[in-house]
Parts: structure tokens; C-alpha cells; sequence
């Protein structure tokens, strides 16, 4: 079946001034027209649009882009997958009756707020829409604030499709979309400021932490397994919020991190100092992670046991070069970590090794005469 105009002029527009969201929904959907949905509507693999709606309901070519971006959003923020996930599990993020119209309303909210703001065609008349509700919110936040029997003006104008296996991209195919697509745009001087940090998010740590920290306690380290005893912290408060088990870890995976906050460290450095450490969390799964920050003097650690902690840590520091007064603060907080990992740009002296293994990331070719030094590249 041929496309109708509307749609084919909606996309070649996609294309020219909005080459991100053009790469991902080429990359990531296929468009079906049909009457089989009223408006649009998607699963994760395929974008139903009804030619009607789309020519007589929505305005201009604008509104239609707008659409389009919308429904590339649902799939790369996984909505419809997760719509499947909280109707098998019966409960929602608040722990109570799941309500399938306001996951599609609280998802819809972030969506049309993040397209608006980064001005990406028109939002439709019919589109749900509230300041309150931004981009930078989880849908599942939103899912919490809204009540089922809210009297919204509207109801959105598309449906979303529970997503499975077979029809919705897995992790691996969307971050490899994403990646094209943030190329595309950047060569085009057009990436959407708002996803920029979710690009930057979605990019794997450089160092497979999973693998060095088992290496590096080796000698301790046991099977790793799971617990319902011990639930899992980051899968109950970060999306979808369900309960999973936790992990026994390595039985000794008390893990230390300091980020090197003198004055030659910048705000650069420090987003991908952080991105390492929710690394670090998220593929390890360490027993106990500690963060804590050090230039003349170290900074007692604070435990960590969720991304977003990490994501609004607030290092302290900002004068000169010492990082082996880590190894004094961790003796006077009585703690000996089963590994220390430092993320420096290696200017420091390094004085004598403490008595457990130290892991230096550097940015720069600068090495520790002890331990490990791994290479961070960073682009400037």
C-alpha cells in the first residue's frame, strides 16, 4: 500500500529539520496506514496511523510531525513494553491497581512536554499537556501524581499497544538506533537539547566494571547470586519500580570510589567520572558502594545504592592535587574497602600503596606505580 501524501510530506520535513527523530523512526518502526486504530497508534515495532485522522484532524504538516516524533519517544523510552509489564504484574508505580489510561496519559505528559519545549512541530489541540509534568520526570513519577479520575479536557490523540518480545526492539537494537541517530543530528548541527542527556545516559560506561571488579577481588569473590531476602533497591526505584531480587554480589564487593575534584578536573570530566560510577552500580552490583571526592584532602564517602543518587551527588573540592589522603580518611572512617577505585587526571603523587587493591581510571597517560591504571578517554 502506497503512502498517502500527508504522511510522505510529514516524513521528508522529519528528515531536513529534525534528523534524529527521522534516523530513530525509520531505524526503530515500520508505518502501517489503516483504519484499524482511530488515530495512531504504536506497539514498539510498528506506527499505525489512520490516513484520516492524519489529513482531516491534525491541522498541518507541523501537527503531523509532531505525531510522529511522539510515537518515536514511546519507543525508546520502552512506554509500551512496560504497559505489558505493569498489567501482568496487576500494580503500578504506587504499588496499587495498575490503571493502563493513566500510564498512557503520565507518558503522554512527558512526551508532548519534551517535543514542545525542544520545539519539534506543533503539539496537536487534542494533546495532553501540563508545565507541571516536564521531560526530565519519570513517567512513573507522573503516573504517581495523576488520579484516574482526573478530568482532563482530552485524552491524548494515539493509543499504546502492550509491546512484547517479538515486537518491540530490545536494548541492545535501540541504543545502537539512538547512537546513529545522535550522529545524524550532531553532523546536522540539530541535536534536540533534550536528549542530549538522554543520549548521554543511555551510552555505556567505557570499563566493564562487571568484569574488572571480579578480577580484581578474585580471591574473594564467590557465586553470584540472588535473594528475595535482599530486594533489588535500583529495578523497586527505578523504572518499571517492580520488585525483583536482589544480588548476594561477590560475598565481598565492598567498593570504595573517589572522584579527583581538584582544579584541572572540569565539569566535563565530572559527567563521565559519573557516568563510570552508575557503571559500577548498576553492572557490578556491589555489596556496599561508597562515593566520595578528593583534591588536598578526602572527603568522608557516602553510600550509594541508586542511580539517581549518583546522578545529583554534589563533589566537593575544587583546590589542588593529593589523592593518597584518600587512604588516610578511609583509615579514620574505619574503612577497608575490598577495592578502591580512583577517577583522576593523574597529576598527584602517589606516596606509598594502601593495603588493599587500588584501581586508577586516568584521563590523561599518567600512571600509579601501584595497582591498576586504566585509560578513560574523554572527547573535549
Amino acid at each position: 500500500m502506497a503512502r498517502s501524501y500527508e504522511v510522505t510530506e510529514a516524513m521528508s520535513r522529519l528528515i531536513s529539520s529534525q534528523p534524529f527523530y527521522a534516523v530513530l523512526l525509520m531505524g526503530l518502526l515500520t508505518i502501517e496506514e489503516t483504519d484499524a486504530v482511530p488515530t495512531a497508534a504504536t506497539d514498539g515495532k510498528k506506527l499505525y496511523i489512520n490516513p484520516k485522522f492524519f489529513k482531516e484532524e491534525l491541522n498541518n504538516v507541523e501537527e503531523r510531525i509532531f505525531v510522529l516524533a511522539h510515537e518515536v519517544l514511546h519507543v525508546i523510552f520502552a512506554h509500551c513494553p512496560r504497559l505489558k509489564l505493569y498489567n501482568e504484574r496487576g500494580f503500578g508505580p504506587d504499588m496499587k491497581v495498575f490503571s493502563p489510561m493513566r500510564w498512557n496519559r503520565a507518558t503522554d505528559y512527558i512526551i508532548n512536554h519534551t517535543l514542545h519545549s525542544d520545539g519539534i512541530g506543533k503539539l496537536p489541540s487534542m494533546g495532553l499537556y501540563h508545565p507541571d509534568y516536564t521531560g526530565a520526570m519519570l513517567a512513573d513519577d507522573v503516573y504517581c501524581l495523576l488520579k484516574d479520575d482526573d478530568n482532563d479536557d482530552q485524552n491524548g490523540f494515539d493509543e499504546h499497544q502492550e509491546g512484547d518480545d517479538s515486537s518491540t526492539p530490545n536494548e541492545a537494537k535501540v541504543k545502537q538506533a539512538v547512537a546513529g541517530a545522535a550522529q545524524a543530528a550532531k553532523a546536522a548541527g540539530s541535536m534536540p537539547e533534550s536528549m542530549k542527556r538522554y543520549v548521554t545516559e543511555l551510552l555505556e560506561p567505557q570499563v566493564k566494571w562487571s568484569e574488572k571488579l571480579m578480577l580484581e577481588i578474585t580471591s574473594k569473590a564467590g557465586k553470584d547470586s540472588s535473594t528475595w531476602q535482599r530486594p533489588n533497591r535500583r529495578r523497586i526505584s527505578s523504572p518499571p519500580h517492580i520488585y525483583f531480587p536482589g544480588t548476594t554480589g561477590f560475598n565481598a564487593g565492598h567498593v570504595v570510589v573517589y572522584i579527583d575534584t581538584s582544579g584541572s578536573i572540569g565539569d566535563h570530566e565530572l559527567t563521565h567520572f559519573l557516568s563510570e560510577i552508575a557503571g559500577i552500580l548498576t553492572e557490578a552490583a556491589p555489596e556496599v558502594l561508597q562515593v566520595g571526592s578528593c583534591d588536598t584532602q578526602a572527603y568522608p564517602p557516602h553510600t550509594m545504592e541508586e542511580v539517581c543518587e549518583i546522578e545529583q551527588y554534589v563533589a566537593e573540592g575544587g583546590g589542588g592535587t593529593y589523592m593518597p589522603a584518600i587512604y588516610k580518611t578511609l583509615a579514620e572512617e574505619d574503612i577497608t574497602p575490598d577495592v578502591l577505585i580512583i577517577l583522576t587526571d593523574g597529576y598527584t603523587r602517589w606516596d606509598v600503596a594502601p593495603p588493599y587493591p587500588v584501581v586508577v581510571v586516568s584521563t590523561t597517560n599518567k600512571v600509579c606505580p601501584y595497582g591498576e591504571t586504566i585509560r578513560l578517554d574523554i572527547d573535549k
